[in-house]
């Protein structure tokens, strides 16, 4: 019995007993350390994505609100010119009038001779 004992104790002094605690890990300094270089550069590369796109949308915008102020100028500028030829047309039916013509031929000694006279549009 006595080599018995002896055997469990050099046997017990062999193996200690294993605790079953879970290691703890040092908490890191900085918590970037984590992060591999690839995804820093996949996440670098998106910001720089985002911020070209944020400009480009900028840009696109004032080139819009640009080209729309230059069709209102030129809405604004073929309003009026019809305005022009409106009044233009006007003057032109008031000047040649039969009756205008006809008064201004009297007043050159000419007379109507209703033979000659045709209607041309």
């Amino acid at each position: 019995m006595a080599e018995v004992k002896r055997v469990e104790q050099y046997q017990q002094q062999q193996n200690p007993k294993k605790s079953f605690e879970t290691p703890t890990q040092p908490s890191p300094r900085h918590p970037l350390k984590r992060i591999t270089k690839m995804e820093k550069v996949v996440a670098a590369v998106m910001i720089a994505l985002i911020v070209s796109l944020t400009f480009g949308t900028l840009i696109i915008r004032n080139q819009v609100m640009k080209v729309t102020q230059d069709i209102t100028s030129l809405n604004e500028n073929v309003a009026e010119r019809q305005q022009d030829i409106n009044k233009l047309q006007q003057e032109k039916m008031e000047l040649t009038r039969s009756d205008r013509l006809k008064e201004a031929a009297e007043k050159a000694g000419l007379t109507a001779n209703d033979e000659n006279i045709r209607n041309v549009k």
